[in-house]
């Protein structure tokens, strides 16, 4: 029986198939500078037949290397890559193809709105290894740690303090004002009830992290936000048990009195 190689010449997807399930090797002869898969598009090109690519895609021996490649020859032509990246995009995010979805993530500048909001891949890859690759890259782990959070992690809980995962949640404010994420600051400063004062490293602030940036701002904005409801709570606790001030001790009145400075409905947030 020929080789992989062979059938792939001769436009042979039934023998491709038979010889795919055999585990037969992949090579190509020693003399031939390119592999099974650049041979196969090269020769469907040739014969405007795509049964062959159809059937190494297919195969899963052979389906996440013949959807890189078929993507690297778009690359090589210069064609236009966004469209057919995203559709192999979910692929690999559907049938957990890591050397596809970062061959992709490294390739082209792909957008949350498309990938996720349109295709749902996170949705998709959630359980599985493509979810981490997404974690970590440098263009999509800010968004990609603002839907596990809110996935998995709000629903749980939206006090810092409370949570099970309070130091992971904390690690992620951290990094947030570290690598001065302004979208994952925002979107925690506004589902979550933060008590800033602690930190998994205490020897730096989250103001110190971010001084100097618009991020600053939105941790003093936060800040007073939730210095105000404080006030506000305690205040109006204050006067639902404090009925009458002249039972009150001279010291507790005293206490009292800088509340009563707030005007409580301006700090209604």
């Amino acid at each position: 029986m020929s080789s992989i190689y062979e059938s792939i010449l001769e436009n042979d997807p039934d023998k491709l198939l038979q010889l795919l399930n055999k585990n037969y090797s992949l090579e190509c002869p020693k003399d031939k500078n390119e592999s099974c898969f650049q041979v196969a598009i090269k020769e469907a090109s040739w014969h405007q037949d795509y049964s062959v690519i159809t059937t190494l895609i297919r195969h899963l021996r052979t389906r996440e290397k013949m959807l890189i490649a078929c993507l690297q020859y778009r690359i090589v032509q210069k064609n236009s890559l966004s469209r057919m990246a995203y559709k192999y995009l979910f692929l690999g995010c559907k049938y957990n193809l890591p050397e596809l979805v970062s061959f992709i993530l490294k390739s082209i500048k792909i957008e949350y709105s498309i990938f996720q909001i349109r295709d749902k891949c996170l949705d998709v890859c959630k359980n599985n290894d493509c979810f981490r690759l997404f974690m970590e890259h440098s263009n999509t782990w800010e968004m990609t740690l603002i839907y596990y959070v809110d996935s998995f992690l709000l629903p749980q809980s939206n006090n810092f303090i409370e949570h099970p995962k309070r130091d992971y949640l904390y690690r992620t404010l951290y990094s947030a004002c570290f690598s001065r994420s302004l979208p994952l600051l925002q979107y925690l400063t506004d589902k979550f009830i933060i008590d800033l004062n602690y930190s998994p490293y205490p020897n730096i602030t989250y103001f110190d992290l971010v001084s100097g940036t618009p991020l600053y701002d939105i941790l003093l904005d936060y800040w007073y936000q939730i210095t105000s409801n404080k006030i506000y709570r305690l205040n109006h606790v204050n006067k639902r048990k404090f009925v009458s001030p002249p039972l009150l001790s001279s010291k507790a009145y005293c206490e009292r009195q800088p509340l009563e400075q707030f005007d409580c409905d301006t700090l209604v947030i």
